[in-house]
């Protein structure tokens, strides 16, 4: 199974201490350097910089693609950067936190 994850609920989990929730149940998750740029951004919590700053395994992080389609762009980069991603793996789920992405 490949999953795909944006930045927000990788932010969360490791805010709730519960970021190995994913590899238990996807065995590793794909990302893109935008999202972990979005991690390490000095506004992130401090929590979430340092996990970031020193990711895990389970983590792969992809170089970002070419945009996606012109429509997406009321979406931030992390999100246009991780859907590309999902797209271009084929991916089985795509973790994101906002509606107008999901839609």
């Amino acid at each position: 199974m490949t999953i795909v994850s944006d930045t927000s609920p990788l932010c969360y989990l490791v805010l709730i201490g519960q970021a190995g929730v994913l590899p238990n149940l996807y065995g590793g998750v794909h990302t893109t350097r935008t999202v972990m740029d979005e991690l390490r951004h000095a506004e992130a919590p401090p929590l979430v910089r340092a996990w970031a700053g020193s990711p895990p395994d389970w983590l792969e992080i992809h170089p970002d693609l070419a945009d996606p389609d012109p429509l997406l762009n009321m979406l931030d980069r992390g999100k246009r950067t991780a859907l590309r991603l999902a797209e271009r793996l084929r991916a089985d789920v795509i973790l994101l936190d906002e509606a107008a992405a999901r839609g």
